[in-house]
């Protein structure tokens, strides 16, 4: 609960969120390079980006950027008519929510979003916690159904394959099963039914809600797994299917609930799940995953400070 009140006192606070995210942004910083002096040869890993060519890496920036204007969309898509007129503004939101979901430990930045909703478009914190869920519910599906076509068509990992088959029927699951809970829970309690009524509020309900959101989430996804996939590809020669496969169990393996900013060690983990069975050895495994994680931190930290500069004209609540 504190670290919670203290993200909400942060979010709220006008005066210095710069300097937060400079803060953040160089203990997150310091805490990597701390972690890789003391784990594996950071010299060499530090050194392989002098092979990565400047435009290379300038079109991974801007895919990454590019993935976020895509987060901004859903936002804005999904709560019109509350942001009508302000994308700029949910572009603001994408890319600090993701700041603080990245940097603050055991998915406690995940709490950014509803707050950030609440202040800019004074929207119920239970209505956007409904739309949080959803959005994860969907980057869980999308990038399962990613990985289950990434080895289906180009690899032969059938454990790999096994679990994101779980993950696929678990959020299935969880969509078919949500209608009656709900029904259930107001039937025995009906104090819920307020709480509950304002939560499905937050839910796509008609279909065509749904395809949108669904689109913006593969949107996303497509071009966010586009750059690591490269990025990978930059630092490891191995196939560009290995390269997707090893950049979405990272991202599966940084979701774990664990009390590490940034994803510190379970993002790596997750890469060399996929590239150590592969044959790759575990010096070039690490390496190209301690380097994505780098990028990552940087882009995020850049898109934070980005951030900064949109969304500042007053905004009118409606």
């Amino acid at each position: 609960m504190t670290m919670l009140t203290s993200l909400q006192t942060a979010i709220k606070s006008r005066n210095k969120p710069s300097s937060l995210i400079i803060i953040l942004g160089l203990v997150t910083t310091v805490a990597i390079l701390l972690f890789l002096a003391s784990e594996f040869d950071a010299s060499k890993s530090l050194s392989s980006w002098q092979n990565l060519r400047i435009d290379s890496l300038t079109l991974c920036f801007l895919l990454i950027l590019l993935s976020h204007i895509a987060r901004g969309g859903r936002i804005y898509h999904h709560f019109l008519p509350h942001t009508e007129g302000r994308f700029d503004l949910c572009l603001r939101i994408a890319l600090h929510h993701n700041f603080y979901n990245y940097l603050v430990p055991m998915r406690v930045g995940e709490a950014s979003f509803p707050i950030l909703l609440r202040q800019s478009f004074s929207i119920d914190l239970t209505e956007s916690t409904a739309a949080l869920v959803s959005f994860r519910l969907l980057d869980l599906l999308t990038l399962a159904l990613i990985g289950i076509l990434t080895l289906v068509l180009g690899m032969h990992l059938a454990g790999h394959l096994q679990l994101l088959l779980v993950a696929l029927l678990t959020v299935a699951v969880i969509g078919l099963l949500l209608p009656n809970l709900f029904h259930q829970l107001t039937k025995h309690w009906p104090n819920l039914k307020n709480p509950i009524n304002k939560f499905k509020q937050g839910i796509p309900r008609k279909p065509s809600d749904i395809l949108r959101l669904s689109l913006w989430t593969l949107m996303v996804w497509a071009i966010k797994l586009t750059a690591y996939t490269l990025i990978i590809g930059s630092f490891v020669n191995i196939s560009f299917s290995l390269s997707l496969a090893s950049a979405v169990s990272g991202e599966l393996a940084s979701g774990i609930p664990l009390y590490t900013p940034a994803a510190i060690g379970t993002f790596e983990g997750g890469i060399a799940a996929v590239l150590l069975p592969a044959g790759i050895d575990q010096t070039s495994a690490i390496t190209a995953a301690v380097n994505l994680h780098l990028f990552l931190l940087i882009t995020t930290s850049l898109s934070a400070g980005f951030g900064l500069l949109i969304g500042n004209r007053k905004n009118v609540a409606r």
